[in-house]
């Protein structure tokens, strides 16, 4: 029973946020089981989950005190309100659940991207890092968007050099995923080196089927170092590649805004 509930748990957690009527009609449900079993500690750790989902912070505290309460070996609590602390804001009052949750399961994954997010958000990179790290050593598949974390915090940590090499690993195993790439453009960037950064962008135009972001790109690059030719000129070859996009691609929301952006930069 155990690992079946761990195993809900983490669905719990990683599912996107739910429409308001569905989690009501869960939230009732609940509260059904729960009259029928007002002792039974797992019914409710998972109505806490549910409180959580539609951030009625109050309600799901109050369900995992009960929870413990019941039945204080029942850990899976201690996880669920560490995730709810953090995604209230409460990051500080997350360090000691989550923890203690860790302690007794250090290779669960899920428990330290949490943590290392917590930690991130009260200023401690380093010891994040060291979060980041055990999460990809036990996640069962290789997450870009760890990856992506761990870099941030290695270069938040003052370890530019670690964040890229993290990078460039990480595209060596995935391949050039934009994600990856754009966060070692960023910290190219951040330290100063915007030739690199360049060439980045060019590897990254040269293996893309759609070039007019990538261009863009470069463009915004060339133009913070003063080189306004070069600048204005890749902007033209974005408006290029913009065109070539069939009607409905290139009328999306997202293309009209990209293009007013690069007519209004080559102006």
């Amino acid at each position: 029973m155990r690992t079946l509930l761990l195993l809900l748990f983490h669905a719990f957690a990683v599912l996107p946020l739910a429409a308001h009527d569905e989690l009501a009609d869960q939230i009732h449900n609940a509260n059904h089981r729960i009259e029928q079993q007002p002792r039974n500690a797992e019914l409710y750790l998972q109505r806490g989950e549910l409180y959580r989902l539609d951030e009625e912070w109050e309600k799901a505290e109050r369900d995992y005190r009960r929870a413990l309460q019941l039945d204080p070996a029942l850990e899976a609590v201690h996880f669920g309100r560490g995730l709810m602390l953090y995604e209230s804001g409460r990051n500080s009052e997350a360090i000691h659940p989550l923890q203690r949750f860790i302690a007794n399961h250090p290779d669960d994954p899920h428990a330290r991207v949490i943590f290392a997010r917590v930690l991130m958000k009260l200023g401690r990179p380093v010891d994040a890092a060291v979060e980041y790290d055990a999460a990809l050593t036990f996640l069962p598949w290789l997450d870009p968007d760890v990856i992506v974390e761990r870099a941030r915090a290695l270069a938040a940590a003052g370890r530019p050099s670690e964040a890229l090499q993290a990078l460039d690993d990480g595209m060596a195993q995935l391949g050039l995923l934009a994600a990856l790439q754009l966060t070692a453009i960023e910290i190219e960037l951040q330290t100063c080196h915007a030739e690199k950064a360049l060439l980045r962008i060019e590897a990254s135009e040269a293996a893309a089927p759609r070039k007019e972001s990538w261009l863009a790109r470069r463009g915004d690059i060339l133009h913070g170092l003063d080189r306004e030719e070069e600048a204005r000129a890749a902007y033209r070859q974005a408006l290029e590649a913009l065109a070539l996009l069939p009607p409905e691609r290139r009328q999306t929301r997202a293309m009209r805004e990209l293009e007013n952006r690069l007519r209004t930069a080559i102006q």
